[in-house]
C-alpha cells in the first residue's frame, strides 16, 4: 500500500481524537492552517483529505503545498486553485462542484505537474518544480471545516 495515513492529530498540531474527524476554526476574514509535522520515514508524491462544513456557514478548505493551494469554497460551492506571487495569491482555475456532504481533495506530483482532483475526478494540471510533498498543511478559511481521511502517498 502506498498511501499512509496520518491517523494521530498531534502530527498536524491539534488536540484532538484521533477517531473523530478534525476540525479547524478561522474567524471571518482569516486563515487558520495545520502544518502536518514530522512526516513518517518516507518519502511522498501525493496527499489527499477529506473536507466538510457546517450546514449554512462560509468557510472554505483546502491542502496548502508550498506553492499551491487547493480548496473549496462551501459558499458557492467552488473547487479553486491558486499560487503564490510576491505574497498573494492568484487565482488559476475556479469551477463549481455542487453542494456535497464531503469533498475528498487529491493532489499527486507525476512528471514535473501537480494534479489536482476532487472526489476522484481531475480539476487541473500544473507545472511545478517539486519533485516530492515537503510541507503540506490543512487549512481552511472563513469560518470552521472539520477534516479526516488524511494520507500521504509514498513515492514509488
Amino acid at each position: 500500500e502506498r498511501w499512509v495515513a496520518i491517523t494521530d492529530p498531534r502530527m498536524l498540531g491539534i488536540a484532538a481524537n484521533a477517531t473523530e474527524p478534525f476540525e479547524l476554526v478561522a474567524s471571518k476574514g482569516n486563515t487558520a492552517r495545520a502544518i502536518l509535522q514530522n512526516l513518517p520515514p518516507g518519502e511522498y508524491d501525493g496527499i489527499t483529505a477529506r473536507f466538510r462544513f457546517k450546514a449554512g456557514v462560509d468557510a472554505n478548505g483546502g491542502i496548502d503545498l508550498d506553492d499551491r493551494v487547493v480548496y473549496v469554497s462551501n459558499l458557492h460551492n467552488w473547487f479553486m486553485v491558486a499560487h503564490l506571487v510576491a505574497d498573494k495569491w492568484v487565482l488559476d482555475l475556479e469551477k463549481a462542484c455542487g453542494e456535497r456532504d464531503g469533498y475528498v481533495i487529491t493532489i499527486l506530483i507525476e512528471n514535473g505537474e501537480y494534479i489536482m482532483f476532487l472526489d476522484g475526478e481531475e480539476m487541473g494540471r500544473y507545472k511545478t518544480p517539486s519533485t516530492r510533498i515537503i510541507r503540506p498543511q490543512i487549512s481552511t478559511g472563513q469560518g470552521p471545516t472539520s477534516f479526516d481521511q488524511v494520507r500521504l502517498r509514498k513515492k514509488s
